[in-house]
């Protein structure tokens, strides 16, 4: 873990989804080190180069991205509780208690 300062006008939270990427996932495969704990060097990371993306733009992405993990997780919410419905379903089928 390594704490990233960044510039004025640039979001901290567009950045964290711009480190999230496939593209940059698959990139920083090649920059690892390290076997049993793979990890990036500091310096390679903040040799990085960003795309300059205006403010707004930075904020629209973000925005997006938040409603659509929202979304995500009242998906994966619902799913949840109905696999533990079924499950209970199931159980009692079976004779058996769920605790």
């Amino acid at each position: 873990m390594m704490p990233l300062k960044v510039k004025e006008g640039v979001s901290a939270e567009f950045i964290r989804y711009l480190l999230l990427t496939q593209d940059f996932l698959g990139k920083s495969l090649f920059l690892m080190y390290g076997k049993e704990h793979p990890r990036i060097q500091i310096g390679d990371i903040l040799r990085m180069k960003v795309p300059n993306i205006p403010p707004s733009l930075q904020e629209t992405v973000v925005s997006e991205i938040k409603a659509k993990e929202q979304s995500n997780n009242i998906r994966q919410d619902t799913i949840q509780s109905l696999k533990e419905k079924a499950e209970k379903i199931l159980l009692m089928d079976l004779g058996l208690t769920y605790s």
